[in-house]
């Protein structure tokens, strides 16, 4: 047992150092979730019948480009032999799983999004039923358990993360039209009065903030595609508080329209006035587009990217 543990520890560090899959899209939690999903497999296609292991090659090796796919064939000949000469061996068997579990998190095919999760879990999940189905009574009775108790916590974590986006959405829709309204002023050189939607919009975002941002809403953002929506919600409204806030300080104070002398041509010293104002905001413009750029994953909702590109 001490040398299949050793394999599922090697495979599950490869797994969090390697791999790029990000179902969360938050790179820490994502890096522990693939160290799990690789370790379990690879335990549970030690004690797994030899079926589920070629069904599980099979798929994994077929959804595989090169050079992956090479070891995916490896390990689907493994898998045969082992069913031809009727062995059964816990360490090639998790050497195996291990294999499958690495192949499921990189698979390469064509298809609407999820269709590699999907082949991923097909190639994976029998093995873990047949696995879960021959351990000893005591240890499926533990696995029983610490499920049930994982549901419930999760259950809890989405009740709450759900609370606090309801509670938020007055202030997300107040914030979005204080800023339009701040950007339509801005554009007329109307500086006052621009300046102070931004500050409303800023406040709103501030008190969305408090909420979706607590420490209570975001802990479900280990929920692979539900965190990885969260985590977008995060921080476009971690980035519209910044933006509101540096707006605000850009056109305090500024009627653009000052710039412009009577008769044309630009009065450059009031022009200069507005300069660190103006690289100001560059900069938090810049910090906000980075910010933003870490939230694209493939499992936005349509709804939320197309927001995202509006902000």
């Amino acid at each position: 047992m001490s040398t299949v543990l050793a394999v599922a520890a090697v495979a599950g560090l490869t797994a969090a150092l390697l791999s790029s899959a990000a179902p969360t899209n938050t790179a820490a939690i994502d890096a522990a979730e693939r160290f799990l999903a690789v370790a379990v497999v690879t335990v549970a296609a030690s004690r797994a019948r030899r079926w589920t292991l070629v069904w599980g090659a099979a798929l994994a090796t077929m959804g595989s480009a090169f050079p992956a796919l090479l070891l995916g064939g490896v390990a689907l000949g493994a898998t045969v032999f082992m069913v031809e000469t009727r062995r059964r061996s816990r360490l090639l068997g998790s050497l195996i799983g291990a294999v499958i579990g690495l192949l499921a998190l990189r698979l390469d095919i064509p298809g609407p999004t999820g269709t590699e999760a999907l082949l991923g879990l097909a190639s994976t999940v029998p093995l873990l039923w047949s696995g879960y189905r021959r351990s000893t009574r005591e240890t499926r009775h533990w696995i029983r358990r610490g499920l049930l108790v994982l549901v419930a916590v999760l259950a809890v974590m989405v009740l709450a993360t759900a609370a606090a986006a309801v509670a938020s959405v007055s202030d997300l829709q107040a914030a979005v039209e204080s800023t339009e309204d701040g950007v339509d002023l801005a554009r007329e050189g109307q500086g006052d009065e621009s300046s102070a939607a931004f500050a409303e919009a800023n406040d709103r975002f501030a008190a969305a903030r408090s909420k979706i941002g607590s420490w209570w809403a975001g802990a479900s953002r280990v929920l692979p595609v539900y965190g990885a929506n969260l985590t977008a919600l995060q921080r476009t409204v971690r980035a519209g508080t910044e933006l509101t806030e540096g707006a605000t300080s850009l056109v305090s104070g500024a009627e653009f329209e000052d710039v412009q002398l009577e008769g044309g041509g630009v009065d450059l010293a009031a022009l200069e006035e507005l300069g660190p104002k103006v690289r100001t905001a560059s900069s938090t413009l810049a910090q906000a587009g980075d910010l933003l750029s870490t939230t694209d994953s493939t499992w936005l909702l349509p709804q939320l990217r197309d927001r995202l590109v509006d902000l």
